[in-house]
Order: structure tokens, then C-alpha cells, then sequence
């Protein structure tokens, strides 16, 4: 059905893009398009398939397009997703090595050291800021 409103319309395209070629190349304001000679039934059966030709390439055309903004679309989502796991995956590497036992041992133990003020610039106690 759709397809046949699609022709039907190229039909009246052709006639009307014919009509229009008639009028300019005859100097006329009105063409009557009942009394046409063979050749010109067949240049204007030529203009009805052109048209409709057109009209279909258009919409072939702007399918294709949709495709392929469709296609760009999902490619950009996949490269999304894929940089989140990267992002995801180092953030993890660098928690586990943050996490590792010599290093926590490391960091509390400076920790330590620095509160029990074992350092050579301390004298063994944390001064007060009052007393």
C-alpha cells in the first residue's frame, strides 16, 4: 500500500515536472496534457519514472542514513563502556596495590613513629601546644 502511494506520487510528480518543461519551452501558461503525441507520452511516461526513480533513492538514501547515525551511536556507546571497565579496572589495581601488606605495614608503622615521636628531631614525647 505504502508503496504504491509512493509511485502515485512520482506519477504526479513526472506530470507535473513535464507540464512544467511543456509551459517553458512552449511559451504557454496552460498545457493540456490529453492531446500529446507519442513522443510526448513517452517523454512524460520518462519524467513519471524519473520522478519515482527520485523519490525512492531518497528514501533509500535517508534509510541509510538513519543506519548509519544508528551504527555511529552504538560504536560511541561500546567505546563508552569500554573506557568505564578500563577507568574501573585501574582504579581497582591501584586499591590493591594501595592495599598491600608491607605498604599498610609501612604507613601505620611511620604512623607510629611519628607518634611515639621515635624520630632524631623529637625527644621521645608530643609536645603540647598549651603546656
Amino acid at each position: 500500500r505504502h508503496v504504491r502511494a509512493l509511485i502515485d506520487q512520482g506519477m504526479k510528480q513526472g506530470k507535473r515536472d513535464f507540464e512544467e518543461e511543456l509551459r517553458r519551452t512552449s511559451g504557454t501558461k496552460y498545457v493540456d496534457t490529453t492531446k500529446l503525441s507519442d513522443a510526448e507520452r513517452q517523454t512524460l511516461q520518462q519524467y513519471q519514472q524519473k520522478a519515482t526513480m527520485k523519490i525512492f533513492a531518497e528514501i533509500e538514501q535517508s534509510r541509510r542514513d538513519v543506519e548509519y547515525r544508528k551504527r555511529k551511536f552504538e560504536q560511541r556507546e561500546r567505546a563508552q563502556e569500554d573506557e568505564e571497565k578500563e577507568k574501573e579496572k585501574k582504579e581497582m589495581e591501584h586499591d590493591k596495590k594501595w592495599r598491600e601488606v608491607t605498604r599498610v605495614e609501612k604507613r601505620v608503622g611511620n604512623w607510629r613513629e611519628f607518634q611515639g615521636g621515635g624520630g632524631a628531631a623529637g625527644s621521645g614525647k608530643k609536645k603540647s601546644r598549651w603546656g
